[in-house]
């Protein structure tokens, strides 16, 4: 079916009106191109990794004098290593591979001027060898690092009428030759202005395509092959050959010819190299080089595979046995340890599981003696408890290698006849005194009680007493401080100083709270699509207590943090404006936070939504250049248009169907779609914290008025921010026909419900007065029904809440 004429020409100006907007509001994209990896074994500890890149633009062209504020290395195990990135000054050995084909005749002259203007835009430490093929395939120069040998040899490629064009013999010869080459950087530049074919058509070659890219993508050859095409060349074969050996294509005609040696030899000089030490097992690896260039902006990611010929052994702890000998008052580990060497010392610390307490912290030098053997001081622990050791491995610079845990129980004998209780200790602060409640067994052989206060944060003693035997005891508060934790450790001793029993207790000396408690709220978001920008309208109260805010953006269907959250902010008029820059659309969890020296004060969320940035169309109907010039190019087609529609049309119209006139299509009808039922509100219910280490939260009441809702830390709906034994996010509250179900989130530290402890991701029923405990540190207690709390309203959660 052909189309009348003044069609096809409305057609080719409609098309020729899209290719120009497109052109006028294209946007560069910057990539990374890996040329060839290297992985350098020089006997030391680890292996060093350098991969050799170009950044290159949409259209593949290498770009020149790109800044990069950071580089990364991730491996396909998950391990990320920050690598150093530079430009490389070693030497770099070219092969030139040009066609003396019997094509060639009409366009030699051409060739040999490009590439001998290439040459004179080499590197610096560039060495060229020169190789004419046909049907034979001949070296003509040798790599010399003299320009004028090379320029010499290229005057020596001239086509040979009738004779056919090898290619792939040829671009085989020259990566055979580059894998002898002495260590240093390669580069094939293979041109070309047809196939791989003789002169009656039949394949040239005795190598393929795939020979090439097998032969030059080995470990021991490594060779990128940059090919340039002109005129009637295969170009899927050239970009092909290029893209898999890590090269860059170039294709055009006569007339650009120089341009398609420069694209090449710029890419040679704008190469880079990006080095790090690794540490992994031998065999195939898959490496993903990750840049940011100047200003934020990221260059996609460019993936390649490597072989290492020898296994680094990382670092690696494990606890094999411990116990505790209280003749001794020992407690003995049995370690294993890999890659010891690299270790400077251990640090060790005994924590209590119940109550979360550090309880001794020690710090061993490496190397362990009898293979892994560590002996430690049992003094601090408790009588009857289980304690959890934390052993991490640090280097020279005090950073950790490796981690390794294990829980024991300890079960300290008591002297017969002889026990103490430390039944309670209540702080008096109007008389600034510590009261003890005791209970002593057998008094008459206790000479002195050994009372220490120890911090439960640091583990480190603040103050020690020597008293007589006595059932009330009081101690001054001159040497704690409020909003303290504290260990209260009471010895019995006899007239020789021998330990005949102890106990100890917690003591939280509650922070005054201040007599005006801010507050912050997130009033409105507002979204400007064409400045990029969010401006936050937020409202403060009692400011002068906050020493700084911070804002936290969570992707709320993801639940993964914005990466340019957290940052600290100053509401400067209540309006805060942030570069939205990079945040994709959708539904987010906005979150800002008051902060002082000590804590989070207070915080709050508001889900908000953000639109995508202005589209093509949006941005061109706001430039009144290109406005101005859509409306010259739609006048021009309406000129065009009419001139068109008034000249005759010296085709005869059809003659009308009869059958289809009589013919009648009823339109099918449109099926009315069926409202979803409305969503019943959620029931309520209440946690309340008993216990925590965050001291904000600690004793406050906490309404469930959405759900599903989650527990955790900064953002979610209820937050423990002041306990580091809380994960992020640590467990998620759900309801089911009515019933209550909570779910462990893969914390860190774990969850309870009654003393059992939870399967991470499976929920389990609750009921009315249940207790859970968060971390091991954060005890709470869940209500429902007639325990709820009638001071909260429905809309308004206590400020405890995310």
């Amino acid at each position: 079916m052909s189309f009348p004429i003044k069609y096809r020409i409305l057609a080719f100006c409609l098309a020729a009106s899209l290719c120009f907007a497109a052109m006028a509001y294209a946007q560069d994209s910057t990539g990374t191109l890996i040329n060839y990896p290297e992985v350098i074994d020089e006997g030391a500890d680890d292996l060093l990794l350098r991969l050799y890149f170009t950044l290159v633009d949409a259209e593949g062209r290498a770009v020149a004098d790109a800044d990069i504020e950071s580089a990364s290395v991730l491996l396909e195990t998950g391990a990320s290593y920050p690598v150093a990135v530079e430009h490389p000054d070693t030497p770099f050995y070219i092969a030139l591979v040009l066609d003396a084909s019997g094509s060639m005749s009409r366009t030699a002259e051409d060739m040999r001027r490009a590439a001998i203007q290439a040459i004179n835009d080499a590197p610096a430490a560039a060495r060229f060898a020169v190789l004419r093929f046909n049907e034979d395939i001949d070296l003509l120069q040798d790599f010399t690092e003299t320009p004028g040998l090379a320029v010499a040899a290229i005057d020596e490629v001239v086509p040979i009428n009738l004779k056919g064009t090898c290619l792939y013999d040829a671009a085989y010869e020259a990566v055979t030759r580059l894998g002898a080459a002495p260590q240093g950087r390669r580069a094939v530049i293979l041109f070309t202005d047809g196939r791989d074919e003789l002169a009656s058509g039949d394949p040239c070659s005795t190598h393929t395509r795939d020979d090439v890219i097998d032969l030059a993508t080995r470990y021991e050859a490594r060779v990128p092959v940059h090919t340039i095409g002109l005129g009637e060349v295969d170009e899927d074969e050239l970009r092909e050959i290029a893209r898999a050996t890590g090269g860059l294509s170039a294709i055009g005609g006569r007339a650009n010819l120089n341009d398609l040696f420069a694209q090449i030899m710029n890419a040679l000089k704008s190469q880079w190299v990006a080095y790090t030490p690794i540490c992994i097992p031998q065999g195939q690896h898959q490496a993903t080089l990750n840049l940011v260039l100047s200003g934020g902006a990221a260059a996609s990611g460019d993936v390649v595979s490597f072989e290492t010929l020898r296994t680094c052994i990382p670092v690696a702890l494990a606890v094999d046995a411990a116990e505790v000998d209280w003749e001794t008052e020992t407690v003995r580990l049995a370690l294993e340890i890999a890659g010891e060497e690299k270790i400077a010392q251990y640090r060790v610390r005994f924590e209590n599981v119940r109550s979360g307490l550090r309880q001794g912290e020690f710090f061993i030098a490496a190397p362990l003696p009898g293979g892994g053997q560590m002996e430690l001081p049992a003094a601090t622990l408790n009588d009857k408890d289980q304690i959890r050791i934390d052993i991490v491995a640090l280097d020279a610079e005090d950073k950790p290698l490796a981690a390794a845990d294990h829980t024991v129980t300890i079960n300290r004998p008591v002297v017969a006849a002889v026990e103490i209780a430390l039944n309670a200790v209540e702080y008096h602060e109007d008389k600034g005194a510590i009261r003890l409640d005791l209970s002593l067994l057998a008094p008459e052989q206790i000479a002195v009680l050994q009372v220490n206060i120890t911090d439960a944060e640091t583990g480190s003693r603040i103050v020690a007493y020597t008293l007589d035997p006595a059932r009330d005891i009081e101690l001054p508060d001159d040497q704690l401080e409020a909003g303290g934790r504290y260990l209260i450790e009471v010895i019995a001793q006899d007239a020789a100083g021998s330990n005949l029993g102890q106990s100890s207790r917690s003591l939280n000396i509650k922070a005054r709270a201040p007599e005006n408690t801010p507050l912050v709220r997130i009033e409105s978001v507002k979204s400007d699509r064409e400045a990029e920008m969010l401006t936050i309208q937020i409202y403060t109260e009692n400011a002068q207590a906050v020493e700084r805010y911070e804002l936290t953006l969570v992707d709320s269907q993801t639940q993964i943090t914005v990466p340019d959250f957290p940052r600290t902010v100053v509401p400067a008029g209540g309006l805060v404006p942030l570069s939205r820059a990079g945040i994709g659309a959708g539904e987010y969890d906005l979150t800002i936070s008051a902060i002082t020296e000590r804590a989070v004060v207070a915080t709050h969320t508001l889900q908000i939504a953000i639109d995508p940035p202005l589209s093509f169309l949006e941005r061109a109907a706001r430039s009144p250049i290109t406005i101005a010039a859509l409306a010259v190019l739609l006048v021009a087609l309406a000129g065009l248009i009419l001139w068109l529609r008034r000249r005759p049309d010296d085709r005869t119209a059809p003659a009308p169907d009869p059958l289809a006139e009589r013919t009648y299509f009823a339109p099918a009808p449109t099926p009315t779609p069926t409202p979803a039922p409305a969503q019943p509100g959620a029931p309520r219910a209440t946690l309340t914290a008993q216990e925590t280490q965050d001291a904000a939260a600690r004793g406050q009441t906490f309404a469930v008025t959405h759900l599903p809702c989650r527990l955790g830390r900064l953002g979610k709906e209820i937050n423990f921010d002041g306990d580091g034994n809380v994960s992020r996010h640590h467990a998620t509250l759900t309801l089911d026909a009515g019933v209550f179900y909570l779910a462990d989130a893969g914390s860190t530290r774990g969850t309870t419900v009654n003393g059992e402890r939870l399967t991470p991701n499976k929920p389990v029923r609750l009921n009315d007065g249940a207790i859970i405990v968060l971390g091991e540190s954060t005890r709470l207690r869940f209500n429902t029904g007639a325990h709820l709390d009638k001071t909260f309203a429905a809309d308004e959660p206590p400020g405890g809440g995310g």
